[in-house]
């Protein structure tokens, strides 16, 4: 998937862009200028190939669930908690690279490489890598592979349903752009996207952890898979007219601009909505209320994507998005370790007392 680009194409488009060089030009030859191993603009573009920025919508419901765990109490478990984000951080950029290289076949076969690919769009940065296409195949499978070895020793420790979760994640990773019925093709991709990226996530870490998978831990990875679910809305918004000139159907193109619009705006409010859930409660962390300082930047997304009319306008809106995820992101971790700091340094007073 490309990034802000218009592909029809959601979870994996910001990151493309955010890591994209100016140099980036989708009519390059294939295969052409290829780089050895170590040289280091080799390195770069394989680092950029792979999306780093979209690790994010992962690692972020992974953080936040082991943060939660340990706010409220919880003594974490050192090698499930290492290996849940490497093998979050694999799966993606396995998943990132793989359809980098699906997009760019596709492109191929509609002999769009030089013609409808422009840069920033799926598959246009492995045009232009000088690498070959199926080195990154080869690659990415590979990576997918090393995520699921990562995913053993989480198994081993939360048992069959990890195992369920991690089925059913590495499926979605695979399917999301293989085959001719890839799923983010379909309007239901989105859907996908909000259970993969929020709550799927926080329920795997938390099983991981021999901890249950509480009310607290599913509304925190569903705030994060609204917010993943609004990053895709804004990209599809930004695309909507070319994927209906090359007869993609997803979400937005039912909807229509301002039901877009409302579902994209819900899906904002509604993750501040269920974070404040988590936190207002009695006896709930309430460090987890930082992301209120996250604030300033939902609401430059919200009024951009109120006010933008053409497609220089709504191509802004998916940095905007994926910036205000970093920020509900950090200031909810944040937010909730020094809860648990705070209530360990509550706990040690009162037993110095007695």
């Amino acid at each position: 998937m490309s990034e802000f680009a218009p592909t029809g194409t959601p979870v994996s488009d910001p990151g493309h862009a955010l890591a994209r060089g100016p140099e980036t030009k989708a009519s390059a030859p294939r295969g052409t200028g290829r780089a050895t191993a170590s040289d280091p603009e080799s390195v770069r573009v394989w680092i950029r190939l792979v999306r780093p920025p979209l690790s994010l919508l992962g690692l972020a419901p992974t953080a936040a669930t082991l943060a939660l765990l340990w706010a409220n109490g919880a003594h974490l478990l050192a090698v499930p908690a290492f290996f849940s984000i490497v093998a979050v951080a694999l799966v993606l950029s396995g998943a990132n690279l793989l359809d980098e290289y699906l997009e760019f076949e596709r492109a191929e076969r509609a002999s769009a490489v030089a013609g409808v690919l422009g840069p920033g769009e799926a598959g246009a940065l492995l045009a232009a890598a000088g690498i070959a296409p199926l080195r990154a195949l080869r690659a990415g499978i590979g990576l997918l592979i090393a995520g699921t070895l990562a995913g053993i020793p989480l198994v081993m420790s939360g048992g069959g349903g990890v195992a369920l979760l991690g089925i059913g994640g590495l499926g979605v990773a695979f399917l999301y752009s293989s085959t001719s019925f890839a799923l983010k093709r379909l309007p239901g991709g989105e859907g996908i996207v909000f259970l993969a990226l929020g709550p799927g996530i926080a329920a795997a870490v938390a099983l991981a952890q021999r901890s249950r998978v509480s009310g607290q831990v599913l509304l925190t990875g569903c705030a994060l898979g609204l917010l993943a679910l609004a990053l895709v809305e804004a990209v599809h918004l930004m695309s909507k007219e070319r994927d209906e000139r090359l007869g993609l159907r997803t979400l937005v193109s039912y909807l229509g601009m301002r039901g877009s619009r409302l579902l994209y705006i819900l899906c904002v409010i509604g993750a501040f909505v269920l974070l404040a859930l988590v936190a207002l409660p009695k006896g709930a962390p309430h460090g987890a209320l930082a992301v209120l300082l996250a604030l300033p930047a939902a609401l430059v997304a919200l009024t951009g994507m109120l006010r933008a009319r053409n497609t220089t306008a709504l191509a802004l809106i998916p940095r905007q998005t994926l910036r205000l995820y970093a920020f509900v992101a950090l200031w909810l971790v944040v937010g909730l370790l020094v809860s648990g700091v705070v209530a360990r340094l509550v706990a040690l007073l009162l037993g110095s007392g007695a």
